[in-house]
């Protein structure tokens, strides 16, 4: 294993999903990378109980991922292979500001890895996170294009507008992602902290939807998602959620994202844990 020695500064852009998630610049020092994002509305549950912990995906795929891409080398560029994040607690409804910071851990030859953590407005603990990255002949120009102004329109009303219950056989569920152009990542692609969202929100819902549900609160404990080629987003995606274990208290769901040609993008694995009644 290769320790980082000399850092790389990454351009930072805005895009249609910084914009619509309430991102912060990201700002790097050394290997070190720093944001924050605003919260609203959208980000509630459709109880109004507290906020889906998918919606701080985009914190924290872009976060980790300027911290992993410090250590690449001359001429590479990165795409992420895999975030995971485990939350330590739930987001409550009122949360208005969270901020978040990585430090790359390692480099390979060809693969970068970071590590952080998020934390509420008062230093509270919500979660550790991490990336790892996948590094490639290129150069930075995806993110030299025009930067869409914080004042954009949002195409993002509610994270549950956009997720649509379709099937349901066994302990299989399917919904429909309801796509738009603004999910895009600098390379056209599905932005890898929107597949991150959507997967833990798809995750509960199918939990929710679940003939085992208890009809008690459930929160996502952890969550891991690799991703395995690009999201192409010239349709609606296909979210398959299928609950693998569950019990009183714990619950394991796999999470696949899927193409209109039925290709998988990414592949997830969710752990819900039952909230504690004090």
């Amino acid at each position: 294993m290769q320790k980082t020695v000399t850092a790389r500064p990454v351009p930072y852009l805005r895009g249609h999903p910084e914009t619509a998630f309430g991102i912060h610049p990201v700002m790097t020092d050394g290997h070190t990378a720093t944001s924050a994002m605003h919260l609203g509305g959208w980000g509630l549950r459709a109880d109004g109980t507290r906020m889906h912990q998918g919606a701080t995906g985009v914190l924290i795929d872009d976060t980790t991922a300027y911290a992993a891409l410090t250590t690449r080398g001359a001429g590479q560029w990165g795409v992420t292979s895999e975030i995971s994040v485990d939350f330590h607690t739930t987001i409550p409804a009122r949360a208005q500001l969270i901020s978040a910071a990585a430090t790359a851990d390692h480099s390979t030859q060809g693969w970068g890895h970071s590590s952080g953590q998020l934390r509420g407005e008062g230093g509270e603990l919500i979660a550790t996170i991490g990336q790892r990255m996948r590094f490639f002949p290129g150069d930075d120009s995806p993110h030299r294009q025009t930067p869409v102004p914080p004042e954009a329109p949002s195409w993002l009303t509610s994270l549950d507008s956009h997720l649509e219950f379709s099937d349901q056989q066994g302990t299989r569920s399917e919904f429909v992602l309801r796509t738009d152009p603004g999910m895009r990542n600098p390379m056209g692609m599905l932005h890898g902290g929107i597949g991150l969202c959507f997967s833990e929100v798809a995750a509960n819902a199918a939990w929710e939807r679940s003939s085992n549900f208890p009809g008690e609160p459930f929160r996502t404990a952890s969550l891991r998602v690799s991703y395995l080629r690009p999201g192409v987003l010239d349709g609606d995606l296909r979210v398959v959620v299928d609950i693998i274990h569950s019990s009183r208290s714990v619950v394991l769901a796999e999470v696949h994202i899927r193409n209109v040609d039925g290709s998988a993008a990414t592949f997830g694995l969710a752990t819900l844990h039952r909230v504690a009644t004090m």
